[in-house]
């Protein structure tokens, strides 16, 4: 079996499909408030999410939103299109009004309320890679719990077969994973039917990057992009269970600033821990380059991979506790009588189930 590569950086935190914004807290050597670019813009059809933000105090973990800004892509042909500002200094554009291609330049330019203009570096959308193959492993690791004693802990782990290399180039590569399951309710002594709803889960993740440089031609097999530890009671396995792997061909300066990210973060012990020093990203003001900004405004193409799980694959592995459980002293809990109440879900069965 081919070694599993895994390569960690930063804490993602994503809530759209492919529209996921990661936020990054950078403790500042000054008391000035700095900018925080953080959003990408992909061949993706999803709308496409930046944040707007300023830092708060040295150290801190929130930050305060950049309101009334006027936010644009622009392609190298000069075709440009406006982000729509949503709440929480988040700003949104359709993938129906402006859409990445690959082998396309973009980059963004950004006027604040107060004035200031900011600009990204031009970047080119690489080349779109597949991967051949996804699969899961039910897989156990021993830790250490509070007591001191040693305990076995199971996780399903995610891994992708793909290659690095296309016409003869390394690729870099960064993957994202969200999931979907199948949640049935109970009639609970109502006179509606059982309804069967459609649940989305946008996971807390590392970021997983990969450079084919060092690689030759062909695939590199069992690459672990995601996992998740398995609890006793978990309702996202009763049934079908989708994992939705999007693998994203990013430039150069994107895996250069993300592992410069994630080295500055292991300085400090954890790579959840706020690095202690700024990184620069690929943000500049227009007037005056030599401000800091914080962030990194990333292109990229991409391929979509998907596996599903069934109960049946965890017997003889891991055993689940009965999630909707109505005798004593269970009872019912409000989401086992009505999906919908589960945030996120639907009935609207997804294309791919």
């Amino acid at each position: 079996m081919n070694k599993r590569l895994l390569l960690i950086g930063l804490l993602a935190i994503c809530f759209f499909e492919f529209s996921c914004i990661d936020p990054i807290t950078i403790k500042s050597e000054s008391d000035d408030r700095l900018l925080v670019i953080d959003g990408f813009f992909s061949t993706a059809v999803a709308p496409h999410n930046i944040k707007l933000s300023y830092t708060r105090d040295v150290g801190a973990t929130n930050s305060d939103p950049a309101l009334n800004a006027q936010v644009t892509i622009i392609d190298g042909q000069g075709r440009s299109a406006e982000y729509l500002e949503q709440i929480g200094g988040v700003y949104t554009i359709d993938n129906e009004q402006f859409r990445g291609e690959e082998g396309e330049t973009y980059y963004i330019e950004i006027e604040l309320a107060n004035g200031k203009k900011y600009q990204t570096a031009p970047q080119i959308i690489p080349k779109r890679v597949e991967p051949v193959n996804l699969d899961f492993a039910i897989e156990s690791v021993e830790d250490v719990n509070d007591f001191g004693n040693l305990v076995e802990k199971k996780f399903i782990n995610i891994y992708v077969d793909t290659p690095l290399k296309k016409d003869g180039d390394a690729l870099y590569l960064r993957w994202r994973t969200d999931e979907m399951y199948i949640f049935t309710d109970e009639p609970c002594g109502g006179l509606d039917p059982p309804r069967t709803c459609y649940v989305p889960i946008f996971p807390e993740q590392d970021i997983v990057t990969l450079s084919g440089k060092d690689f030759t031609e062909g695939t590199v097999e069992n690459i672990k992009v995601f996992s998740k530890l398995l609890e006793p009671k978990m309702r996202e396995f009763i049934s079908k269970h989708y994992y939705n792997v999007y693998q994203q061909s990013i430039n150069k300066a994107a895996f250069d600033y993300l592992n410069d990210v994630n080295k500055v973060a292991l300085q400090t012990g954890s790579i959840f821990d706020a690095p202690p020093a700024p990184i620069r990203g690929n943000v500049f003001n227009m007037e005056d380059p030599e401000e800091l900004v914080l962030g990194f405004f990333e292109v990229s193409s991409i391929d979509t991979i998907r596996t599903f799980v069934r109960p049946t694959d965890f017997e003889g592995k891991y055993e689940f506790l009965q999630y909707c459980k109505n005798t004593f002293p269970d009872r019912f809990t409000p989401d086992c009588c009505e999906c919908l109440l589960i945030e996120g879900s639907t009935i609207e069965r997804p294309d791919y189930f």
